[in-house]
């Protein structure tokens, strides 16, 4: 029994390398990304992650036709890095002012 647990389970292990293996890149090659799977990672639409790419937010790109940039890792990193700060906190003893005008609307 110890020897037929011991062969399925190497066959389960080789059966998970094999899917990893289809699911993770080339060796050598940086994960990309495209710009439907970046906005779904932002929650912004495709036309606006694809303006940021254009506009270089994400460093260089991969070119892979005319129209289509794959973004790699360190591109990602390099924009959360550059557009994550910490949460905005309120000076201690400074009240926040308000001013409006208050226009007169005359008799009523």
């Amino acid at each position: 029994m110890n020897e037929t647990m011991n062969a399925l389970l190497d066959a389960l292990a080789d059966a998970l390398a094999e899917r990893l293996a289809e699911r993770l890149p080339p060796r050598g090659q940086p994960p990309t990304y495209t710009a439907a799977q970046l906005a779904e990672r932002y929650s912004m639409s495709k036309s606006s992650i694809q303006r940021l790419i254009r506009a270089g937010e994400f460093g260089e790109t991969i070119n892979t036709g005319p129209r289509t940039h794959l973004v790699t890792a360190e591109g990602v990193r390099q924009f959360e890095s550059a557009h994550t700060a910490p949460a905005h906190k309120n000076q201690q003893g400074k009240a926040i002012r308000r001013r409006g005008r208050h226009i007169d609307p005359g008799p009523i």
